[in-house]
């Protein structure tokens, strides 16, 4: 009973812990996201110059911010399903001890 309960507060903190570090992870990856989105505008304007319409530069804008988006998305989904793969390993790490202790 209290090898259940403890594996169960185990798990449960894993989760804790998971869920913590995918918004850690969410937030990394929003801020890069951002800083990559001020760099190419700052590109963007000095590409088209002042002499073209803020149409263009918007456009431009709008398909880097929704590019960047996208890399931001992937990279998360990557670290969740790295994360979800190593917590089943630590949980199998876990029962192997456990059987090894009966």
């Amino acid at each position: 009973m209290l090898r259940e309960n403890y594996i169960d507060d185990e798990q449960h903190l894993g989760q804790l812990r998971e869920s913590e570090f995918d918004q850690r992870q969410h937030q990394e990856s929003e801020r890069r996201c951002n800083a990559v989105l001020r760099y190419q505008s700052k590109k963007i304007i000095k590409i088209f110059g002042t002499n073209n319409t803020n149409q263009n530069i918007n456009n431009k804008m709008r398909q880097t911010k929704l590019k960047m988006k996208q890399f931001a998305q992937n990279v998360h989904e990557i670290v969740q399903r790295t994360v979800a793969n190593q917590i089943h390993f630590i949980g199998q790490v876990i029962n192997l001890f456990n059987s090894i202790q009966e």
